[in-house]
């Protein structure tokens, strides 16, 4: 079931979202939920695991609901109830974790729109001020301008910058700071197309490349599903070129200074 085959105009809206992260996606998902409970349940799970399938703490909590709500005795309220107490834990850890780690480095690169990020990075200012934070704005989307235009909002000194500059502006940092959409078995890492190359100019020039992720998004397999996105966003008056336009890639574990958890 496809997000266009879905009636609700609402739910179609979410599940065709192509600039917010995971834990924004999953937060729009459980507010729709708490609104349309009337809806089928079943109709709900199938159509977000059909459009979210490389966003594992998305379908770790829709694995959730099946077991618990469909399959088991937990009322859908309830059980919303108790996954929001728990995330909310989970981030108040992952942020005192990320500031533990991240506290040496002041000028940080990171790239496209998290809002796993967003709020590390927001609390990691609050004890140090001095922090900068150079966004790579994630073509061909540009969602990282979402992530600038909101740490601007909270005072962070922000400079945008497009993935072709990563090169050169990698000098300028002391670390790199990504967010994921999966962590694999194996350690690997699945995020915004364009992570990879980041995290191989940071191996090339001696810098930390850490990845931050709370353990809703820790995989039980490898398998990672790489989707070809519209060939229109990246170039929309030429038919007679092949276009390939992939949002996500792999990084490997070899890659990854640490990863930061709850």
């Amino acid at each position: 079931m496809s997000a266009n085959t879905i009636r609700n105009k609402s739910l179609r809206v979410i599940l065709s979202d192509n600039t917010s992260g995971s834990v924004e996606i999953l937060n729009q998902l459980i507010d729709w939920l708490k609104t349309n409970s009337e809806a089928s349940i079943t109709e709900f799970i199938e159509a977000v695991r059909e459009s979210f399938p490389a966003f594992y703490s998305i379908i770790n909590f829709i694995n959730d609901l099946e077991t618990k709500v469909i399959f088991g005795n937990v009322s859908l309220q309830k059980f919303i109830e108790n996954y929001n107490n728990s995330l909310d834990e989970r981030k108040k850890q992952l942020q005192v974790n990320a500031a533990r780690t991240l506290s040496p480095y002041k000028n940080i690169i990171t790239i496209s729109n998290s809002s796993t990020l967003q709020e590390c990075f927001v609390h990691l200012y609050s004890s140090s001020p001095a922090l900068k934070i150079f966004v790579s704005e994630g073509r061909p989307i540009n969602e990282g301008q979402i992530l600038a235009k909101n740490l601007l909002a909270f005072g962070i000194n922000v400079e945008l910058i497009t993935e072709a500059m990563i090169g050169t502006v990698i000098t300028r940092v002391q670390a790199a700071v990504i967010g994921a959409d999966t962590i694999l078995k194996n350690g690997d890492a699945i995020n915004k197309v364009g992570s990879r190359m980041l995290a191989v100019l940071c191996k090339h020039h001696n810098l930390p490349f850490f990845v931050v992720a709370d353990r809703t998004k820790f995989a039980s397999e490898n398998n990672f599903q790489q989707l070809r996105k519209d060939p229109k966003e990246i170039w929309d008056t030429i038919t007679s070129i092949t276009i390939n336009n992939f949002y996500f890639e792999r990084l490997e574990a070899k890659l990854i200074t640490k990863i930061i958890s709850d």
